[in-house]
């Protein structure tokens, strides 16, 4: 569906992984290439940055640029309720985060929207001024090429947008790729997003830049489609458990995984036979609660209430046989 005229940039946490997957007709994201612009696995690097050079209006003048925003702050906790059991991404940083607060606070995350689009490592540090002259460049690319952009908070009209900018037709029904298993409660969410903001100028700037696009490729479209979104969070599980325990989604205490990584295996291994989440949770909380001699009940409608309330148990020492 796309040509080569055609890159998607893809901000991560914007629900890009569930576009480019309809855009490519894939079950899964592709490798960043000339036509997908995102985060490159070996380096963290995002290979957009050359879009943003000065040098390089003419080279992509004929080219369309597909972009989805999200408000900042929204899109901060998502990416740390994402990153935060991935070590290959949070060793990044120079004094590690252990909760959100610590996350948004620390300086290797801030303005992150920008630093991707220049092409920066993810948690790289830049001084302000230079912030302000990527942020000077990134705009005068925007006014200067073709971008449609589109909002993950208006999903809907954004892929209207796309169908009618391109003069494509995309499915009726959209799949949503990665559901966030779990998000931590935030008690104090105005506050920090007041700290946030102050300490994220530049990139909202560039939000409201293109929140001002969006809004008038909004006004322009031609014919509307309601479009069907389908998925939820048991979709992803058979995704996240190729790699991870299901348990690091929910921030369960890492020694207890390290002292029993043979046993969770052996669990993971068993339950894993089938490709629907929800049935593989069931499977996985059965066998665990038998491996473990553990007496709680399983919500077998919505067993990741099961699972959060087992982590709870973990984390606060509820089991007398922790260590397994």
């Amino acid at each position: 569906m796309l040509d080569n005229n055609n890159i998607f940039i893809h901000v991560p946490k914007t629900g890009g992984t569930s576009l480019i997957t309809t855009l490519m007709n894939t079950g899964w994201q592709p490798t960043p290439s000339f036509n997908y612009r995102h985060i490159i696995y070996h380096t963290k690097k995002s290979n957009s940055g050359d879009i943003f050079i000065k040098e390089n209006i003419d080279k992509y003048k004929n080219n369309n640029f597909i972009l989805f925003i999200r408000d900042p702050f929204e899109r901060i906790i998502s990416e740390y309720n994402f990153l935060k059991c991935r070590d290959e991404f949070m060793n990044l940083f120079n004094e590690k985060p252990y909760n959100l607060k610590e996350y948004i606070f620390n300086t290797q995350t801030h303005n992150s929207i920008i630093k991707f689009l220049i092409g920066n490592r993810i948690y790289t540090n830049i001084d302000d001024k230079t912030c302000q002259q990527n942020l000077v460049d990134i705009i005068c690319s925007l006014d200067k090429l073709n971008f449609i952009v589109g909002k993950t908070e208006e999903y809907n009209d954004s892929l209207n947008i796309i169908s009618n900018k391109l003069n494509i037709s995309l499915p009726k029904t959209i799949n949503k790729k990665r559901v966030t298993l779990y998000k931590e409660p935030i008690d104090n969410y105005n506050e920090l997003k007041k700290e946030f903001i102050k300490n994220n100028k530049y990139d909202y700037i560039l939000y409201d830049k293109l929140n001002e696009i969006f809004n008038k490729q909004r006004e322009n479209i031609k014919s509307k489609i309601s479009y069907n979104f389908t998925g939820n969070k048991y979709d992803y599980i058979m995704k996240y458990t190729q790699r991870f325990c299901i348990l690091e989604s929910f921030n369960v205490n890492k020694n207890f995984l390290e002292k029993n990584k043979k046993k969770l295996n052996i669990i993971h291994n068993i339950a894993c036979g089938t490709e629907n989440g929800k049935i593989y949770l069931i499977k996985w909380l059965e066998l665990f609660f038998k491996s473990f001699k553990i007496n709680l009940e399983i919500d077998y409608n919505d067993p990741i209430t099961t699972i959060e309330q087992l982590t709870y148990n973990i984390n606060n020492l509820r089991f007398g046989n922790f260590s397994g």
